[in-house]
């Protein structure tokens, strides 16, 4: 007898979340249910997939191994569902997007409503995470196509250069550092300053860029939304790295005041992100279409000219 989907999707759920209670949420049915399906499905394969805890569920040996297939298995699901949704065309339906946090914060907003205006009946669902987060969400599906600062995947996705960013130090205005900044490259490594987490595209643009100076970063502490960031510097916490274009505000109003880089001059490309073998739907290439048509307004000449939107047209 095949393998019953439904109680492999709530052993998903288990293994994603932790809990049996968290699995019970997000499926929408009570916890003495999702004990039963585990049950039925340890039963069935004649093996135990959890060891329960106090604090939760963990994985055995081959509960581990079995997830992992559970996990392509409903990639593939998304992937199917996602690919005859296709269909329907430009005029209906939903469009989900993933960008990272510099994009989705500050250039994605525009672009949607710009979107919204011309396609009122068309859902656009943004996500916000960090540049790693964004390409595995595209690998898995879940995105039509994301938006990333800094280095380019480099595992099966195509990539467009939208235009190039450049990360700045800035300090508040009322700070010491703002009558009396660091006065070499060295002094200004030495500076103690907040970051983005791991995984941030800013973070490891910015990394790379100290390093091939042989200069490392004095890292104080970790914050993972570059708005958040952006006002815990404002609010006299220290010294970070910004996108210049999500501070020209509060540079401009003397809130923030950028330091000298002394050479450190750290610039990252802004680009979207997809799947090679995915056709794009209409709505997505539409969307594709105006992001190129209304590039970022920022430093740095948008290179994705009209001779690359063949990489992302609709082909069936």
């Amino acid at each position: 007898m095949a393998m019953n989907l439904h109680h492999l999707a709530v052993f998903h759920a288990v293994a994603e979340l932790g809990s049996v209670s968290a699995a019970a949420r997000v499926m929408h049915i009570s916890q003495p249910a999702v004990s039963r399906e585990l049950k039925a499905l340890e039963d069935r394969l004649s093996v135990r997939l959890f060891e329960r805890r106090p604090r939760g569920m963990r994985l055995t040996e081959a509960g581990a191994l079995l997830e992992d297939f559970a996990t392509r298995i409903f990639t593939l699901e998304r992937g199917a569902e996602s690919a005859v949704r296709d269909f329907l065309g430009v005029r209906t339906g939903s469009l989900e997007i993933g960008a990272s946090h510099t994009l989705g914060t500050y250039l994605l907003p525009r672009w949607i409503a710009v979107f919204a205006r011309r396609y009122p009946d068309i859902h656009v669902a943004l996500d916000v995470e960090n540049t790693a987060a964004v390409a595995r969400g595209v690998r898995e599906y879940r995105y039509a196509f994301g938006f990333i600062e800094g280095p380019a995947p480099e595992d099966g996705l195509e990539v467009v250069t939208l235009a190039e960013d450049e990360v700045v130090p800035v300090v508040a205005g009322s700070d010491a550092l703002a009558q009396r900044p660091p006065e070499t490259a060295q002094a200004l490594a030495d500076v103690p300053v907040l970051l983005r987490e791991e995984g941030s595209g800013t973070r490891l643009v910015l990394e790379r860029n100290f390093h091939k100076r042989g200069l490392q970063l004095r890292c104080v502490g970790q914050i993972n939304s570059a708005e958040a960031l952006l006002r815990a510097v404002e609010a006299g916490a220290g010294v970070a790295w910004l996108s210049r274009v999500g501070v020209a505000e509060q540079l401009a109003s003397g809130r923030l005041v950028q330091l000298p880089a002394h050479g450190l001059h750290v610039r990252r490309q802004l680009r979207l992100v997809r799947l090679r073998e995915r056709y794009l739907s209409p709505a997505a290439d539409a969307f594709v279409k105006l992001c190129l048509a209304q590039p970022p307004e920022m430093a740095g000449e948008v290179t994705a000219a009209t001779a690359r939107m063949d990489v992302l047209r609709c082909t069936p």
